[in-house]
């Protein structure tokens, strides 16, 4: 049987008292440094850490206003907008991945819309305009793909420009421009009237999750979009001049 000495009975030499106290100096400077760090962090250098974390989780963008219409006297529409949404695809440089990833637009789109399965290898890393008229049901669906922003592109903000007169009014009405995606007068009424009719953009800002996909539930609206007004104009249906425009 073997006799364990009580604690007292144990003589503490002064070279393991030193090497305790040493030990316990270097855990208590430890705690120091760590505890004095993340007060650094957490206190003094949060809003900068913060301000980093929300430069690259939270983007912001634009909501094109819808550009008012141009009637004639007797109320019939010469010129309206018509949003529509487009999505453009980045070609993976893995060729299993971009067939992959073809196999998941095909469920949605056309096939006439995407490249062959031979062309993908040549169009590797370049961006493929897929459709400039996507349909509701469409842009849903590929909202819901697997693939991140940095893969497939949906754009909301395209807006065509239709109108529906005889040719000498459509040299009347002018032309319009696009610029960072809203409809702007080039030429005619349209440009000399583009203060009343392209109204005004609102902003948005939403966060992005680490796939590089909006978090819906973080958009929020921080300036409102104000469509533009119509403006109306003195010619008959047939299109003749009866005055200047107003």
């Amino acid at each position: 049987m073997i006799n364990v000495p009580a604690w007292e009975d144990i003589a503490v030499t002064p070279t393991a008292r030193r090497r305790a106290t040493v030990v316990l100096f270097c855990f208590v400077f430890w705690s120091i440094v760590v505890v004095t760090r993340l007060a650094q962090y957490m206190i003094v250098q949060r809003d900068h850490y913060l301000r980093q974390m929300s430069r690259e989780s939270v983007v912001h963008g634009r909501v094109p206003s819808r550009r008012g219409r141009i009637v004639n006297r007797d109320g019939r529409v010469l010129a309206w907008s018509e949003r529509r949404a487009s999505a453009k695809w980045r070609v993976p440089a893995d060729a299993s991945l971009a067939l992959a990833h073809r196999a998941q637009l095909v469920s949605v789109l056309d096939t006439p819309c995407l490249p062959g399965e031979g062309a993908l290898r040549g169009l590797a890393g370049t961006w493929v305009p897929l459709s400039t008229d996507l349909t509701a049901k469409q842009f849903v669906a590929l909202s819901n793909l697997s693939l991140s922003r940095s893969e497939l592109i949906l754009r909301t903000s395209f807006i065509r420009r239709r109108c529906q007169a005889s040719q000498r009014i459509l040299q009347i009405i002018g032309e319009v421009r696009e610029e960072q995606g809203e409809l702007h007068g080039a030429s005619g009424l349209e440009r000399a009237n583009d203060a009343l009719l392209c109204g005004h953009s609102g902003i948005f800002e939403v966060m992005m999750d680490r796939r590089g996909k909006w978090m819906l539930e973080t958009w929020r609206e921080l300036h409102p979009m104000k469509p533009g007004y119509d403006v109306r104009l003195p010619l008959r249906i047939d299109g003749s001049e009866s005055g200047t425009s107003q």
